[in-house]
């Protein structure tokens, strides 16, 4: 996934709360956050006319639940989660359904998943790379 994921689909991510993953960090934090998981919830753009980055506020949470006060991360630290179970919430944020969430209901294949879109009950092949799981309660349950 390119490191520009995040301000790119920008758009199709927040308001959803999509999970994303701290990647490899030593110059940034000390790496403490390597490999911590929380929901996304603003994404930070900067002016093009200020030497600064794009960061990400990311609630980090333990087994669901909240740990400490949201951060502020630099986007090129972030990557999406993706589903690997059936019955996870998903947030579709590129392709031609960006912007959807669903529920996994197939992985026939590493790459490509059945989604049940939430907006139509509608079920469409989605590429894994297009989604990442979010924080959502699951009508379907």
């Amino acid at each position: 996934m390119p490191e520009e994921w995040v301000s790119k689909y920008k758009d199709n991510l927040v308001g959803n709360k999509p999970i994303v993953k701290v990647l490899n960090s030593d110059r940034w934090f000390e790496g403490r956050l390597r490999g911590d998981q929380g929901a996304l919830l603003d994404v930070m753009i900067p002016r093009d006319d200020l030497d600064a980055e794009p960061t990400g506020t990311v609630v980090l949470s333990d087994n669901g639940a909240q740990v400490g006060e949201p951060k502020s991360i630099p986007v090129k630290y972030l990557q999406p989660v993706y589903p690997t179970q059936l019955g996870t919430t998903v947030v579709v944020f590129m392709g031609p359904f960006a912007g959807k969430q669903g529920i996994v209901r197939s992985i026939d294949d590493a790459e490509v998943f059945v989604v049940q879109l939430l907006e139509d009950q509608v079920l469409e092949d989605i590429q894994k790379e297009f989604m990442t799981l979010c924080v959502v309660d699951n009508p379907f349950e």
